[in-house]
């Protein structure tokens, strides 16, 4: 048997650290007749990344590798960002790193480069 999902309660998107909240309901006639469609039909909403109990978040920009630099710094990155990694290793003169075949996250410097209107 599960617990019910109150407000109050984490967010369960993984990489969220939100919380679940009621939001204001569009469209309340409470004044009117109370308790109204609007209210009864409110759901649960993340207060950060704004999605609901069970939803999941799409994935704008997919990661293919994860990349593990020698320093302890690890990176998600798409195919043409991979190449670029590799490259700058090269002119660099470290060698390449590690890395594994991704799945699920998405990638970090296209995620960047889409806040900076570049994407």
């Amino acid at each position: 048997m599960s617990a019910a999902i109150e407000e109050g309660d984490s967010c369960s998107n993984a990489e969220c650290v939100g919380v679940l909240k009621y939001c204001a309901p569009e469209g309340c006639t409470c004044h009117i007749n109370p308790p109204c469609s609007a209210c009864d039909d409110n759901p649960l909403t993340c207060n950060v990344c704004m999605l609901e109990p069970g939803e999941v978040e799409p994935v704008l920009f997919p990661a293919m590798y994860t990349v593990f630099w020698p320093g302890g710094q690890t990176v998600h990155c798409c195919q043409s960002h991979f190449n670029g990694v590799n490259l700058l290793a090269a002119a660099m003169g470290i060698p390449a790193p590690d890395f594994r075949e991704e799945d699920g996250h998405q990638c970090e410097n296209c995620i960047n480069e889409a806040k900076k209107g570049r994407g």
